[in-house]
């Protein structure tokens, strides 16, 4: 068994920290995230020097193992699930509380990692998830799990192509986290597979300790730079950045080198690293990790906004407590051996705690979220949050076929793209936002006489160039613009821009292509968009009458007025390309109406009822009508 290693606990100081203030959004530690990737390469580290002898065999029992990590993980994993899943019934509604009865699901079976690859997206989810960040935990469970088994079967039979399988595992799971990471596919950041060379450069560092000495200067040398390489690319990182992949072996060396320095050497580094507070952040790092992201998740539902500066401080100090009770209380007298807690206890009562999880999360489901804990008008408001899954609404947009939603559907040119040489034929072409228009424009072109056709598809965005959008993406509008030809009247484009420039140019340089083949060009503005779903504003005005709420939702407004001012100038003066405002056309100066019929006009952060469509597309009509008659 490797002896204590103070400077290891510094490390996992630097880790934690790291992540709890990138997701503070605290100025600097933009690429906060790369802390659990320092983390998995300890983690490499320390299991391949529990489990392995200094000769190579196996020194520690299997079953023994798998004791001490659940002693280790589960007695304050199970805290924290109970602890949000108290706060979760109290805050939720029934669509969150189905959401998040699915995560503890997940949670409970160490599996967090595959259920969000399949589900959201890390850096911009739906709506809370306050067990996202488990995710982490799943890779390194299931590592925990594969890994000594592997061990052993190299150990007993191919002891001597250890180091040679450690490497080449590692060279092929960095490849293809490259790869993919290169797409910023879910995979990439969530698959284990893509994760392992992480943990395998831990254990292979584990597996060669040095040997020779090294000068004292340049221990000092190498110590400093391997610190800069792990601290440097925190500012410099954003969610842009491919991740993992190359990027993230920068830091990964960088904390592998520290462990394989001081390892029996000392150096100013490993004296920081080692001091009392850095200790003890690390001691806690684990309980600290649980506890951050479901208080910053809670506090931002309940506030209905993002929290402020001053107001994360005193989240992050409740976290620090939450984790310093959760180790003294909970973590450390689990680990104990001594206080007669056996293996056979151990396991029966993870066992239980499993099933108990999985009780809550089957009568959850069962019941339907409970929507009983909400008065009758607040429950109309939240059914609004179930709308894109309904049948109806998916059969509407054309979901799945002429509206690419899901992943790894494709858009049925042969089914969604047919001209029709009876009528005028009128395309819309864009990403989601587009998909907003469909219900309004096809009721709208019906009277006109017009053949609508859909061509969206999520998260593309009309452009051409690449490097813009996604490669699929840019397969998808290429297709599109093939087939824009001279029996196409109007190209309706609407794409969602932000702030970001090169967006703007792209789309206006496909607007400036698609009016040059002859065909007129009408471009819808962006749209109204709020942090949270639309719904949980409205419910909570609607259930306590709190005005704040509708302010709340509104907070965006002068972010969407700046955008929308920009795109028409962008647009402004070009041939046979007219842009509809819908914030001048619908809307009241800094107020988008958040009703219609009665009902919330949006189901999500962005995205119309059809109800709204069909009122929103009214109200724009007159334009986009004048617009495609001149073309006619």
């Amino acid at each position: 068994m490797q002896k204590y290693r103070p400077d290891i606990d510094g490390m996992r100081a630097i880790a934690v920290s790291v992540v709890v203030l990138g997701h503070a959004h605290v100025p600097g530690f933009s690429g906060g995230f790369l802390g659990v990737d320092i983390f998995f390469v300890i983690s490499g580290f320390l299991i391949t020097n529990i489990l392995l002898k200094s000769d190579g065999t196996l020194g520690q029992d299997i079953l023994k193992f798998y004791d001490r990590r659940v002693r280790r993980i589960a007695p304050a994993l199970v805290l924290v699930l109970l602890a949000c899943t108290a706060a979760a019934l109290v805050l939720f509604s029934p669509f969150e509380l189905r959401e998040y009865a699915r995560t503890l699901l997940a949670a409970t079976g160490f599996a967090s990692n595959l259920y969000f690859m399949q589900a959201t997206d890390y850096f911009l989810p739906r709506y809370e998830t306050p067990l996202l960040h488990l995710w982490s935990l799943g890779v390194e469970e299931q590592f925990y799990i594969l890994y000594p088994l592997f061990l052993w079967v190299m150990t007993r039979y191919a002891r001597r192509y250890l180091t040679p399988v450690l490497i080449l595992l590692f060279l092929v799971s960095l490849t293809m986290s490259e790869l993919t990471g290169e797409h910023h596919t879910r995979e990439s950041f969530y698959f284990t597979v893509w994760r392992a060379w992480e943990l395998t450069l831990g254990a292979l560092v584990a597996l060669h300790p040095l040997h020779r000495a090294i000068p004292k200067a340049a221990v000092e040398a190498l110590a400093a730079l391997a610190l800069a390489m792990v601290l440097v690319p925190v500012p410099l990182i954003t969610v842009e950045t491919s991740w993992p992949g190359l990027h993230a072996l920068i830091p990964c060396a960088g904390a592998a080198i520290l462990l394989l320095l001081h390892e029996d050497r000392r150096s100013a580094v490993a004296s920081v690293l080692s001091t009392k507070p850095m200790v003890g952040i690390g001691l806690i790092s684990y309980s600290l990790y649980l506890w951050h992201w479901p208080l910053f998740e809670f506090y931002h539902r309940w506030a209905l906004r993002v929290p402020t500066p001053a107001e994360y401080a005193v989240l992050i100090a409740v976290a620090c407590f939450a984790a310093w009770f959760s180790w003294r209380f909970v973590e450390r007298p689990f680990r104990r051996t001594r206080d007669g807690i056996g293996t056979r206890t151990v396991f029966i009562a993870a066992g239980a705690s499993a099933l108990g999880l999985v009780a809550i999360t089957a009568a959850t489901l069962t019941a339907d979220g409970f929507p009983q804990r909400f008065a009758p008008d607040v429950m109309r408001v939240y059914t609004t949050l179930d709308l894109p899954d309904t049948p109806a609404f998916m059969q509407a947009i054309g979901v799945d076929t002429c509206a690419v939603r899901s992943k790894g559907a494709h858009y049925a040119f042969d089914k969604c793209f047919t001209l029709s040489t009876a009528k005028p034929n009128v395309v819309l072409w864009g990403d989601s936002l587009a998909r907003n228009f469909v219900a309004g424009l096809r009721a709208q072109t019906d009277k006109a006489g017009l053949n609508l056709i859909q061509a969206t598809h999520s998260g593309c965005a009309p452009v051409l160039i690449k490097g813009v959008v996604a490669n699929s993406c840019l397969q998808f509008n290429k297709s599109v613009f093939e087939r824009l030809d001279a029996h196409v009247a109007a190209v309706i484009m609407a794409g969602r821009v932000l702030d970001q420039e090169p967006m703007l140019n792209a789309m206006r340089d496909a607007a400036a292509k698609t009016a040059a083949k002859g065909i007129r060009v009408i471009f819808i503005g962006p749209t109204p968009e709020a942090i949270d779903p639309f719904p949980f504003y409205v419910a909570r005005y609607t259930g306590t009458g709190d005005t704040h709420a509708l302010d709340l939702a509104q907070s965006r407004m002068p972010e969407i007025e700046t955008i929308d001012h920009r795109m028409a100038q962008a647009f402004s003066g070009m041939k046979d390309l007219t842009y509809v405002s819908f914030l001048r056309a619908v809307c009241k100066p800094g107020n988008c109406p958040l009703f219609v019929n009665g009902a919330p006009a949006e189901f999500d952060q962005r995205h119309f009822t059809i109800p709204a469509s069909d009122e929103f597309v009214a109200k724009m009509w007159p334009q986009i009508g004048a617009a495609i008659a001149t073309r006619n």
